[in-house]
């Protein structure tokens, strides 16, 4: 039996030592390390300091729980790089609020925060917002795997775009894995500029994003930052190069899995799976930059290494990709194909 707070302050800075956290089952724990307003002092300068060589923090089934560490903290985690959080019905924010009284909201603007992050993990936080306030101008470092289960809330504030939540000027060259289910995100998941930084993308997985139609935006208004609104031809062959394989199922207003325009870069990707798409017309769908040309595909096979491809319960399935794009496809004698519940394929 623990109380609301498992360290003080002061035992908090005698930490120097700790690398991995591990805290399950504390139903009365509300906060790890205590706050001001529980008659404790953190000093700016002494919360860059507490616990620096943790490495990582896993917590689950802690249902009073309201954030792992105040952001003031955060500073001095610089050794992290792994954050497992499940089963959290109070947590709003994994960092929450600092409220000792000369710390600054602004002061983490220009400072990229847990460098070291590689693997994020969230599942069953049903009041999860944000990685923090959203009044703390902070920039996070992107980790390489992210896997976000049955967070319904997450991503709402920040602009119901994935990249929103981490730094403005996102760059996703670190991201190898992404995994998202049953999270409120808006109809586009990537915009253009976002999507050109998925170098190392390797597997993508979602799953009951009812508000999604476009995982990659490609006309203006689709979530791109840039002045073009859309994708150049000559930049559509380097957008995910690595992608291995991709899953998407139970997104009941996704019209398809990317425009055709971007398939050509699509050179290492060998299994695709696909279920419970109502909406989903074709896998590729229509590529509407004025450059883009239907022939221009006539003469080479594209998704060269594609080894498995499942269809299923795909009501409203028509093709691969729109009839007036003339597509060479591997053979279907090399390719481990399963077709299930798709009536007018």
């Amino acid at each position: 039996m623990l109380d609301e707070v498992l360290f003080s302050i002061s035992v908090a800075q005698s930490l120097r030592q700790l690398e991995e956290l591990t805290i399950e089952g504390i139903d009365g724990l509300k906060h790890i390390i205590g706050s001001t307003s529980m008659g404790f002092n953190l000093s700016p300068q002494n919360s860059r300091s507490l616990m620096p060589s943790l490495n990582k923090i896993h917590i689950a089934c802690c249902i009073k729980l309201e954030s792992l560490l105040p952001i003031c903290c955060v500073e001095g985690l610089v050794q992290l790089q792994e954050v497992k959080i499940v089963n959290l019905p109070k947590l709003k924010y994994v960092f929450g609020e600092c409220d000792h009284m000369d710390h600054s909201s602004l002061q983490y603007e220009n400072q990229i925060m847990l460098p070291r992050l590689k693997d994020l993990r969230g599942k069953y936080l049903s009041n999860l917002i944000d990685m923090c306030p959203e009044n703390y101008s902070a920039k996070w470092s992107f980790p390489s795997e992210i896997i976000m289960e049955d967070c319904p809330k997450f991503a709402m504030t920040a602009g119901l775009q994935l990249h929103a939540i981490f730094s403005v000027e996102c760059n996703l060259q670190n991201l190898k894995f992404l995994t998202l289910k049953d999270c409120m995100l808006g109809e586009v998941l990537f915009s253009v500029s976002v999507a050109q930084s998925l170098q190392q993308l390797r597997e993508l997985t979602i799953e009951g994003i009812h508000g999604l139609k476009h995982i990659i935006g490609s006309r203006r208004g689709h979530g791109s930052s840039t002045s073009r609104g859309f994708i150049q031809p000559q930049d559509s062959r380097f957008l995910m190069p690595n992608l291995n394989e991709i899953h998407v199922a139970r997104c009941n207003k996704l019209e398809s899995l990317l425009p055709i325009c971007f398939v050509e870069g699509l050179v290492q990707l060998q299994r695709i799976s696909m279920r419970s798409l109502p909406e989903l017309k074709y896998v590729f769908g229509e590529c509407n930059h004025t450059d883009h040309s239907s022939l221009q595909y006539e003469s080479q096979i594209l998704l060269s290494r594609l080894e498995n491809l499942k269809l299923c319960n795909l009501q409203n399935l028509n093709d691969m990709c729109p009839g007036n794009y003339p597509v060479n496809w591997p053979s279907a004698l090399n390719v481990d194909m399963i077709v299930i519940g798709c009536p007018k394929l």
